[in-house]
């Protein structure tokens, strides 16, 4: 049992735990290995199942299929050059040799065209693998599965009673529903009476393509051709076929390219040779009539106009290189002194010894100064001789400038005479190359017409040789075919043990996905963790009350030893304690949804009273259903009802029942607008009767989520036991309800879960599996009474 104590009495006002209303499907438990062996022992059946069905139909289906063979033939291409390549021999497209016609010759293989002749050769339309006209029972589906059965009933050893089972389910359905399991699963022969010549064709065409496989190996000039038949003769035969069928083409083929090679060659030589000899004679008299007989002239005046453009080229840089020259000696002449910054002048040796007498000059002048005056006689002439120098630099510098001047104008006629002469001498050539521009023109034309003459004449003769060869088809055979003795499929042991592998995880998976949709609670961990509330007590569905229909109070009342007893015994246990010293004295059972036994353990609960010798009292208020009133067979005409409408007394209202000894309130009938009775000051001076002439009083009331009468009655009990069915009750319905009670601000004194399955509790190995194997809750009892089950009382 949880913390009852969690929870004190009278708590208005209190907040809802911090855990309740929690996301329904986190119950904060880690892994368990334990807790999943447990969910695969629960499914055990259903895992058995899968594990027997699985594997079942999987080795009926793999002993219904027929064998399947297979036999290949390799086709070695031959190199571009292992053949005579001929220039303007063009074989058909998909007959060429060379790495590069690999896929079109494998397209071509597969082709619909060449399916058709290779069927035709070999007679395929005339065999029942191929021809679904020409196929009996026995090779339609209905057949391979019935042959597979028949097959794997043989190995099982019971293909007797598989045969009778199935006659028997086949006779039955075709006398009273007039199906014929045999026709309906054998639909093919009547849809292919019912198609034309030319689609039956097609089809054994399309059965034909899908058995076969022409594949070009990669990096290699090999083709393989693979082909599959339920027939170890035909799997061999069939690419041998298309092997040999190919090359034969090809020859014929290629035969027959050469033959109309030659023709066209034989015509196109007598012609270019015609053409050859007219383009000569037209060459020699052009020659004749121009004087042209050496055109090395015109050679030598390309070459020395070559040179006039590199001389050009050069007095073009020389000029621009002089003018930009002259632009800056211009830009600094109109600056003070600038000119002295050029070096032209700067490299003058007379300007520089100019500049040096200047210096000398300017010191004796400066020191005349400072000890003669201004006016003085050698003041005056050394004044005069420095600007005589300062003149002299001046003439020397506007010299050097002149002299640049010239130069520009010496490098510009220099370039315009390159530039006549180079003028004058592309007119020379264009004058006399006319001429030959026409000559070469005819020389060309006489060259092409050569080499083409040339060209065609050794094709003729390459085509002529080719004829004379040996037939070659541009391709050979390195690997034929044999007939295989080992089926390539069905691979029938794999098969088998890959469907026990796959039954064993399916029947995993469904039953974690069972266990996985369960949205109720599993146990009371679950409960605690997702409401914050403690389950005080826990009521197992015993084998007496759910297969003997025993109600479960009478079930505590004769065996209050058994695991439902103790359970009953539990709960009110708890409610003692959670009085904490101050005995509860009226006690509300209610639930979420109806039919989770809250009526049950309400009268249970109260019988256990009885047996302690308590003077106890239960009031029906669910007024929809009345439980209570049934399974009392209480009086409907006297009851509740009449005593909150006024029409009765206290008295009048309680009943008393001789076989349980417990007296008890019907609800009288329907009530519409109940939960303002309920609130009313008579339904309050029954409690007070109650709690005053009573030692235990039990309320049984509606559903919390359906009528509002619960949330009107909390307020007015001691303590509130909230019951929750075992995995049947969703979370979210749950916490809901309880989220409306605490709005009121009420203590709930605790969880009830009702209707355990104690044998899946054995096998979780929880607290309430010990209790039933401890009290023996398995063992048959024989019971003196039958009435209706617990399980119905809402």
């Amino acid at each position: 049992m949880a913390n009852i104590t969690a929870f004190p009495r009278n708590r208005r006002g209190a907040e809802a735990p911090s855990a309740l209303f929690a996301d329904p499907l986190e119950t904060g438990e880690t892994f368990d290995l334990w807790r999943l062996v447990s969910v695969m022992r629960r499914r055990f059946l259903l895992i058995l199942t899968v594990l027997i069905l699985v594997p079942l139909a999987t080795g009926l289906v793999v002993f219904s299929m027929k064998p399947v063979f297979s036999g290949s033939t390799k086709l070695q291409m031959s190199e571009p050059g292992g053949n005579l390549n001929i220039p303007g021999l063009t074989l058909p497209q998909g007959l060429g040799t060379g790495n590069a016609n690999l896929p079109t010759e494998t397209a071509y293989l597969r082709s619909r065209a060449f399916a058709s002749k290779v069927i035709d050769k070999l007679e395929l339309d005339r065999v029942p693998e191929f021809n679904p006209a020409l196929r009996s029972e026995a090779d339609t589906a209905w057949g391979k599965i019935k042959s597979g059965a028949v097959e794997l009933a043989a190995i099982l050893h019971i293909d007797k009673t598989i045969s009778h089972w199935s006659e028997a389910a086949n006779a039955w359905l075709v006398d009273n529903l007039g199906l014929d399991l045999g026709k309906l699963a054998s639909p093919d022969a009547g849809k292919s009476e019912m198609l034309s010549p030319e689609a039956l064709y097609a089809e054994v065409t399309d059965t034909f393509l899908d058995r076969l496989t022409v594949d070009g190996e990669q990096l290699s000039r090999v083709i393989t051709i693979e082909f599959q038949s339920n027939d170890a003769t035909f799997a061999a035969l069939v690419p041998n076929t298309i092997a040999d069928m190919f090359l034969e083409q090809k020859r014929d083929q290629r035969d027959e390219a050469v033959r109309q090679s030659s023709q066209w060659l034989t015509n196109q030589v007598a012609a270019l040779q015609e053409r050859v000899l007219q383009s000569e004679e037209k060459l020699e008299r052009f020659r004749r009539e121009e004087g042209l007989l050496d055109v090395r002239g015109t050679e030598l005046m390309r070459q020395q106009l070559i040179k006039l453009n590199d001389q050009l080229i050069q007095a073009s840089t020389e000029r621009a290189e002089r003018e930009a020259r002259l632009r800056q000696v211009q830009l600094l002449i109109d600056q003070q002194d600038g000119t002295e910054s050029l070096a032209p002048v700067l490299a003058s040796q007379l300007i520089n010894n100019l500049r040096l007498q200047e210096s000398r000059i300017q010191q004796r002048l400066a020191e005349q100064l400072t000890t003669l005056r201004d006016g003085h006689p050698d003041v005056i002439k050394t004044r005069r001789e420095l600007e005589d120098v300062r003149t002299t630099i001046a003439g020397e510098v506007r010299k050097i400038v002149q002299s640049m001047r010239n130069e520009t104008e010496i490098a510009r006629v220099r370039e315009a005479n390159v530039q006549n002469a180079v003028s004058e001498l592309k007119a020379t050539m264009e004058d006399q190359t006319e001429a030959e521009i026409a000559l070469r023109a005819i020389q060309a034309e006489v060259a092409a017409n050569q080499n083409l003459y040339e060209i065609m004449l050794n094709r003729l003769a390459a085509v002529d040789i080719e004829q004379r060869e040996p037939e070659q088809a541009g391709a050979e055979v390195i690997s034929r075919a044999v007939a295989p003795r080992v089926p390539i499929a069905p691979k029938k042991k794999l098969a088998v043990l890959a469907s026990i592998l796959a039954a064993m995880i399916l029947a995993a998976l469904l039953a974690l996905l069972m266990d996985f949709l369960i949205r109720g609670f599993k146990n009371a961990k679950q409960v605690e963790q997702a409401t914050g509330l403690p389950v005080i007590a826990s009521i197992p569905l015993s084998q007496q009350v759910d297969e003997s229909k025993t109600p479960l109070f009478e079930l505590v009342r004769r065996r209050p030893g058994s695991a439902v007893g103790q359970g009953i015994r539990k709960l009110r246990t708890a409610l003692n304690l959670l009085g904490e010293g101050k005995p509860i004295r009226t006690v509300l059972i209610t639930s979420s949804i109806a039919g989770e036994g809250k009526s049950s353990i309400a009268l249970a609960l109260v019988v256990n009273a009885v047996s302690a010798g308590l003077r106890v009292l239960i009031i029906d208020c669910d007024t929809v259903n009345g439980s209570v009133t049934k399974h009392l067979n209480g009086d409907t005409s006297r009851g509740l009802k009449q005593f909150l409408h006024g029409e009765a007394e206290i008295e009048d209202a309680i009943e008393f029942d001789l076989g349980l000894g417990v007296h008890y309130v019907a609800t009288g009938g329907v009530m519409s607008s109940s939960d303002d009775y309920f609130a009313s000051r008579r339904m309050a001076e029954l409690l007070r009767y109650a709690e005053k002439n009573f030692d235990f009083t039990v309320i049984d009331s509606g559903p919390a989520s359906v009528v509002s009468d619960t949330l009107v009655l909390v307020p007015q009990v001691d303590a509130t036991v909230f019951v929750i069915e075992w995995e049947r009750t969703r979370r979210e319905t749950a916490e809901q309800a309880i989220r409306e009670i605490y709005e009121l601000g009420e203590n709930l004194s605790g969880i009830v879960m009702s209707k355990n399955n104690l044998r899946i509790q054995s096998i979780d190995g929880g607290a309430e599996a010990y209790d039933g194997q401890y009290y023996g809750v398995d063992s048959k009892v024989s019971l003196d009474a039958e009435e209706p089950g617990w399980a119905n009382a809402r």
